[in-house]
């Protein structure tokens, strides 16, 4: 899934840095200049959640989308209470391409256009 995901949003004009697993994006410089995070919960060494704590705390403050299949109630609450908002898989459409408009719109600060999602 990773990457089908990484090529639909390069083909959309993202610029994309994905990573399958946590330890990986929290050591990456890249990961410092991201204009949106798109995070699986279900990670091969965590979740979601604690990745987009682990960032927040190394000073990643860009909005962050949470994609997860069937995410349990306690989820749906770690998600929020990092602020961020979950897609339910399959994902359908455009629902995650919207999702990334609209929390780059959202956010205060101007989108870097050179900057990677991650």
């Amino acid at each position: 899934m990773l990457h089908s995901l990484e090529f639909d949003l390069e083909a959309q004009g993202y610029a994309v840095c994905a990573f399958s697993r946590a330890e990986a994006a929290i050591g990456s410089p890249d990961i410092l200049v991201a204009d949106c995070l798109v995070v699986d919960y279900a990670l091969p060494d965590g979740d979601g959640v604690r990745l987009i704590r682990a960032l927040r705390q190394r000073g990643v403050h860009c909005p962050a989308l949470i994609i997860a299949s069937n995410p349990t109630a306690r989820a749906l609450l770690e998600a929020e209470a990092v602020g961020a908002p979950v897609i339910e898989k399959p994902l359908m459409g455009d629902i995650l391409a919207d999702r990334i408009r609209s929390a780059l719109k959202g956010d205060q600060a101007a989108p870097n256009p050179s900057g990677p999602l991650a």
